[in-house]
């Protein structure tokens, strides 16, 4: 038995348009798009464009029929990698890879905010009720693992991420993919340390053009003797973050203010992790160079010492695999 099967065509278009099509989990196309051959009968394809809400053309085609939809896209504020994006905190995200990386440091404000919603009790030092541009210190690398579990699920729930987006720390080889660095031999941050030298984050002098960067300066000490020679900076302490310029993919304070915690433990022992960067603390040649690490406990909640937070897709490192 013969079976006559009947078509008609269907045109798509969207605003804004390149809005991916799909026909169930079939991937048909991207908007514009014209389909001269449609199965008659009913029909349901979704338009999906990141950032926007996915909308449907339906209905039911009839032989010969020629039906037209031209969707407009409502965006929704959710992340579009590969596209600077201000989150629900107000913290700029940058591209980095396939990643996505905070233009700033984890300022207090934002961490005040996850404080009150987990009930997290006064920790001694940690002040998150003042000045609260200046970035979050005193914090354990848990607490600042802590806070990029509860940011990813506050902002799945506003609808801004997908399920399989999340926010956490920047291992160490992202983080020095954010510092220019090409890919170091070596398992660990220790196996890393120091790898790489002649290679500053503002250049290749280990002196910094002055007021660049927040590090141990003479306007901290005056007398000059526990301080980088003939540098200043401005800043006796921390600075608010993004203070001083931002790097050509749009971060800030890579180098200086606050020592940054990365994921990775320093070596095999679980106690010790890794943080990079330097802050205003730092002085010695060798901590200015972006590849140094500095061997810091897990468990320590140091003045000097704050957090980056990076967004990633189901566990993906920013750098592409070799």
């Amino acid at each position: 038995q013969i079976v006559r099967v009947l078509y008609g065509s269907v045109s798509l278009d969207s605003s804004p348009q390149g809005a991916d099509v799909f026909n169930g989990q079939l991937r048909v196309g991207r908007t514009p798009l014209e389909m001269p051959k449609v199965q008659a009968g009913e029909f349901d394809f979704e338009i999906r464009l990141p950032g926007y809400k996915t909308e449907h053309a339906r209905g039911t085609l009839k032989e010969g029929q020629a039906v037209s939809f031209n969707a407009r896209l409502r965006a929704t504020g959710s992340v579009v990698f590969g596209k600077p994006w201000e989150n629900s905190l107000g913290i700029q995200m940058m591209p980095l890879g396939r990643a996505m990386l905070a233009a700033t440091e984890t300022r207090r404000k934002d961490f005040a905010e996850f404080a009150r919603s987990a009930n997290l009790p006064p920790v001694e030092g940690r002040v998150l009720d003042e000045a609260p541009d200046l970035p979050v210190t005193i914090v354990t690398r848990a607490e600042a693992a802590q806070f990029c579990r509860w940011l990813t699920d506050r902002e799945r729930a506003k609808g801004l991420l997908e399920p399989d987006q999340e926010y956490r720390l920047p291992r160490d080889d992202e983080w020095s993919m954010a510092a220019y660095l090409p890919r170091e031999k070596g398992a660990t941050p220790a196996e890393r340390n120091m790898g790489i030298e002649g290679i500053y984050p503002w250049g290749f002098t280990s002196t910094p053009p002055a007021k660049t960067v927040n590090l141990l300066d003479k306007s901290a000490d005056p007398s000059g003797k526990k301080s980088i020679a003939g540098y200043e900076d401005g800043q006796p302490g921390p600075a608010p973050v993004g203070s001083y310029r931002a790097d050509t993919r749009g971060l800030f304070d890579l180098a200086g203010n606050v020592w940054e915690w990365v994921a990775e433990n320093w070596a095999d022992n679980a106690a010790e992790g890794a943080v990079r960067g330097g802050a205003f603390t730092t002085m010695e040649r060798t901590e200015l160079l972006a590849s140094f690490r500095r061997k810091t406990g897990v468990e320590e909640r140091l003045p000097d010492v704050g957090f980056r937070i990076l967004l990633g897709v189901n566990g993906l490192p920013a750098r592409d695999e070799e």
